[in-house]
C-alpha cells in the first residue's frame, strides 16, 4: 500500500474507531488548542496527516508508528494537539514500541 504525507484514509488505519460526525474536527484548523478525541477515527486521520506532514513522514511505517503511539501509550490526559505532537515527537524513538510487520 502506498501512503503519500497527506492522504491517509480510514483503510491506512491499523485499529477500529468510533466515527462520529458530531464531535470531531471535520475541517481542521490545525490550531495548537484543537482537541483530538484519539477513539474518533476523524481526529486520528487529522492528526496523522498533519503531523506526517509537519514532520516529512511519508510511508505505512511512519503512519502505523504515530497510531500506534496514540494508541497505545499516549496518556489519557493529554488530548490538544499542541500536547500530543510534543508527546510524540518525545516519544518517537521509545523502545516500548513493537514494530509491525
Amino acid at each position: 500500500m502506498n501512503i503519500s504525507r497527506t492522504n491517509a484514509g480510514k483503510a491506512s488505519l491499523h485499529y477500529n474507531y468510533k466515527w462520529q460526525h458530531g464531535k470531531t474536527i471535520l475541517t481542521p484548523t490545525h490550531m495548537e488548542n484543537d482537541f483530538i478525541d484519539v477513539t474518533n477515527g476523524n481526529d486520528v486521520l487529522n492528526f496523522i496527516n498533519h503531523f506526517s506532514k509537519q514532520h516529512n513522514l511519508i510511508g505505512l511505517n511512519s503512519l502505523k508508528r504515530v497510531e500506534d503511539l496514540l494508541h497505545h501509550h499516549l496518556p489519557i490526559n493529554l488530548n490538544n494537539r499542541k500536547d500530543i505532537t510534543s508527546w510524540v515527537r518525545k516519544h518517537w524513538d521509545t523502545r516500548f514500541y513493537k514494530p509491525v510487520r
